[in-house]
C-alpha cells in the first residue's frame, strides 16, 4: 500500500477556530503506524497552474491567488492565504499521484484529498481545487483512461463535482449523503443527475 502525504499538506488551515483540522494527516499516519500495515510513503510532486485549468477557469485562478495575496476569502469560511493555497497544489498533486499509482495496480490513499466543493469558478466549504476532477481530467488528457467513477461518501453532497460532471457523460458520480433540503450545500437532490447518461438508483 502507498500512502501520499506531505509536510506541506499541514499548511491547508483556515486558522485556529475554524472547524477544519489540518492534522488529520499526521496524525493518520500515528494510527497507521501502529496498525501493523505494510505500506511505503510517498512524497507528490506540486500539481502545475496548466493542472488545475483542466477544471476550473483562468479567472476563478487568478482570483484565487489574488484572495490569498490579500488574505481574502472564497466564502465565510473558506479565507485564502498563501499558505494554504501552496498547500492546494500539493494535495493536487498528490491525488494525480494516487490515481497513477492505482493505476499501475498499486493500492493507493492520499492522506488530502476529496476537496469537492470547489466549482468550475468559485468555491466554499473548505474547498479551493477540486482535485479529484483534475486528476481524472489529467487522465483523460494522457489518454490513460476514458472513463470515471467517483464514490463520494461525504455526509454533504459535492456541488463542485457535481457542476463540472454535469455535462460529461464519461464521469459517472455515486454520492451517499444527507438530505440537501435544509443541509449544506443545498444540493444533491435526486433529479440532480446531469446531462450525461446517468440514472437514479
Amino acid at each position: 500500500m502507498k500512502i501520499i502525504y506531505s509536510s506541506k499538506y499541514l499548511n491547508y488551515g483556515f486558522g485556529p477556530d475554524h472547524p477544519w483540522w489540518p492534522e488529520r494527516s499526521r496524525e493518520f499516519l500515528k494510527i497507521l503506524k501502529k496498525s501493523g500495515l505494510k505500506y511505503g510513503i510517498l512524497e507528490p510532486k506540486r500539481a502545475k497552474d496548466r493542472d488545475i485549468m483542466l477544471v476550473h477557469n483562468k479567472n476563478y485562478i487568478q482570483k484565487v491567488k489574488k484572495l490569498a495575496e490579500n488574505l481574502g476569502f472564497l466564502s465565510p469560511d473558506t479565507p485564502v492565504t498563501p499558505k494554504n493555497l501552496e498547500a492546494v497544489f500539493w494535495y493536487v498533486g498528490g491525488t494525480i499521484l494516487a490515481c497513477d499509482l492505482a493505476l499501475s495496480g498499486e493500492i493507493a490513499f492520499n492522506t488530502l484529498g476529496g476537496l469537492h466543493h470547489a466549482g468550475i469558478s468559485d468555491s466554499s466549504g473548505f474547498c479551493i481545487f477540486c482535485d479529484h476532477a483534475i486528476a481524472i481530467k489529467k487522465l483523460q488528457r494522457e489518454k490513460k483512461i476514458k472513463k470515471a467513477f467517483i464514490l463520494d461518501l461525504d455526509v454533504h453532497a459535492g456541488n463542485g463535482t457535481q457542476e463540472i460532471f454535469w455535462q460529461d457523460p464519461t464521469v459517472f458520480t455515486l454520492s451517499i449523503h444527507q438530505d440537501p433540503t435544509f443541509f449544506y450545500p443545498g444540493t444533491g437532490f435526486s433529479n440532480q443527475i446531469g446531462e450525461g447518461k446517468g440514472q437514479v438508483l
